[in-house]
């Protein structure tokens, strides 16, 4: 991060906040840590508040922004995570109270923001995005926490239910087992004055016989992303 995407994004106007992955196995292997991080374009968004933390179960990270939004004087709540990785109900069950957690946090900080503002809470978009490393699909998936989730309402920009044909964020041979999942999710909260009007297409089929990762597409997660419109006449 603070050699590398920091100062390249700062060229083309971002500012970031980064957290790293306490014992990390990256820094085990003589790497820096990985973690989670969030850019925005600075004079597009301003940072209100932070907040940085690792989960109460395990040692995945979180980030809390809140964020105004220029142009419009709108506020925002995103949320930055990524979940324990595994593929079981074990790690599931450590998944879902990160998910709870993530939630109860980005819920809190739209609720902090209402109150010091002086705004409506449902006029606070709460935006999650990250690897959840969880497919909807899946028994017992931390993901159906969010979905269910009343009090932010939470919509997937991707089609999940059921998910496009085709549509995977992951799809790699470990060992003998190859996979192909949808674990890497965007949701907001639809009621709340924003609506996702274009998502990021992703390929539908193998990029190359090695999958993912491959010199066509070096990492072993495809690029999400999407484009939201602000319900105010000004933007």
């Amino acid at each position: 991060f603070h050699g590398f995407f920091e100062p390249l994004l700062k060229l083309v106007g971002y500012q970031g906040l980064f957290i790293p992955k306490p014992y990390s196995p990256s820094v085990q292997s003589g790497w820096y840590s990985d973690g989670c991080a969030f850019f925005w374009k600075r004079g597009v968004f301003e940072l209100h508040k932070e907040e940085k933390g690792t989960f109460d179960i395990g040692n995945q990270v979180y980030i809390i922004a809140t964020m105004k939004h220029v142009p419009s004087h709108k506020f925002f709540v995103f949320g930055m995570t990524h979940l324990k990785s595994g593929k079981d109900s074990a790690m599931e069950n450590i998944r879902t109270p990160q998910v709870k957690e993530l939630l109860r946090n980005a819920d809190r900080a739209a609720l902090s923001a209402a109150v010091e503002l002086n705004i409506s809470l449902t006029s606070i978009p709460v935006i999650l995005l990250g690897d959840f490393n969880s497919d909807l699909r899946e028994e017992e998936s931390c993901v159906s926490t969010v979905i269910s989730n009343r009090r932010c309402n939470m919509t997937s920009v991707y089609k999940l239910d059921p998910p496009t044909e085709n549509f995977f964020t992951t799809w790699k041979t470990r060992g003998a087992s190859t996979s192909r999942r949808i674990i890497d999710y965007i949701f907001y909260s639809s009621s709340r004055g924003v609506e996702c009007t274009h998502i990021l297409d992703v390929p539908s089929e193998a990029m190359e016989e090695s999958l993912l990762p491959g010199f066509k597409y070096p990492s072993d997660h495809l690029a999400i992303g999407a484009i939201f419109k602000i319900d105010d006449p000004n933007c």
